[in-house]
């Protein structure tokens, strides 16, 4: 584990990131710079895993209660992506082999995605 300031830069080194929830919190701009910040500190064959709720049409129901529970304690940049969005913003990032899995409960899944060696 390393402290730091993943809005700036993350220190080059390492074969894994792990982010769980925060990738709604920030606009369009900013999560590119996230994505971007995130390839230029894996080494060759590391991976990124972001744990998010995403949209998906066929879990709507349990995705609008989530939104409509979850709100009030976000902040004003609260906007899941869809997988497709994120596959699009990693892919321009640089990230490849990129997937989603599902996690128990409907909405919650993993992003794996991987710096070519």
């Amino acid at each position: 584990m390393v402290q730091g300031d993943y809005l700036k830069k993350i220190p080059h080194y390492g074969d894994a990131l792990l982010w769980i929830r925060n990738m709604h919190d920030y606009s369009p701009e900013v999560r590119k710079v996230l994505a971007k910040n995130a390839f230029d500190a894996l080494t060759p064959g590391g991976k990124l895993l972001i744990v998010e709720g995403l949209r998906n049409p066929k879990t709507i129901e349990v995705y609008q209660g989530y939104v409509y529970s979850a709100i009030p304690t976000e902040n004003v940049w609260f906007y899941p992506y869809s997988f497709g969005e994120y596959k699009s913003l990693l892919k321009e990032a640089g990230f490849s082999s990129i997937k989603s899995i599902p996690l128990t409960g409907g909405i919650f899944y993993i992003i794996s995605a991987e710096k070519r060696k």
